[in-house]
């Protein structure tokens, strides 16, 4: 395995067995959290782009937008009758 240069994430070399027999070994709860990492971080880079802001105010911006999404599916689900607040 090699790790790709603009990433954290070790990159898979080998054949296509070998791949199949490695992709049981791994954590799918690990691959998950991988995944929302990275996304977090592509999204405070994206914020800080377009805001010109620091990486602080960048995270502020990212947690109140994903709180607000979560306001949003509870409401939701309220209004569907699936949850009681």
């Amino acid at each position: 395995m090699i790790n790709h240069q603009d990433s954290d994430i070790p990159m898979f070399t080998g054949t296509i067995d070998e791949l199949l027999n490695h992709s049981m070994t791994i954590d799918p709860e690990m691959v998950e959290q991988k995944v929302k990492d990275n996304e977090k971080r592509m999204c405070i880079e994206l914020l800080m782009n377009n805001f010109k802001c620091s990486p602080e105010e960048a995270e502020v911006i990212y947690n109140e937008i994903a709180l607000e999404e979560v306001k949003q599916t509870v409401d939701t689900m309220v209004e569907e009758g699936l949850i009681e607040i």
